[in-house]
């Protein structure tokens, strides 16, 4: 429920934004007691202009961060979404949370 959202971005806004073929990596690692989850595309990726001018605040997102905050109210840690994403090389989503 945490990832979809991210794994349906990577393949709407990323490889189907690419000519040929794209890839979406999933990856999940556990550290401790976090486990760390990258979703990567290597679809076209967002402009720094697309990224300041962007007024979007996307729902799913909103969702996921209201999902993480009660995990961390029960887990007492503090989860983390971060996202990157650069012009012709592709959009990086890392999530972190705690597991124990």
């Amino acid at each position: 429920m945490l990832i979809q959202p991210f794994v349906e971005n990577a393949v709407e806004h990323g490889v189907q934004m690419k000519e040929g073929k794209g890839l979406v990596t999933v990856s999940f690692e556990l550290k401790n007691t976090l486990l760390n989850i990258s979703i990567k595309d290597d679809g076209p990726g967002m402009s720094e202009k697309t990224k300041a001018n962007s007024s979007h605040n996307s729902l799913s997102i909103q969702i996921i961060n209201e999902r993480l905050e009660l995990l961390a109210k029960r887990k007492n840690n503090e989860p983390a979404i971060t996202i990157h994403s650069k012009e012709k090389l592709g959009t990086l989503v890392e999530l972190s949370f705690p597991v124990a």
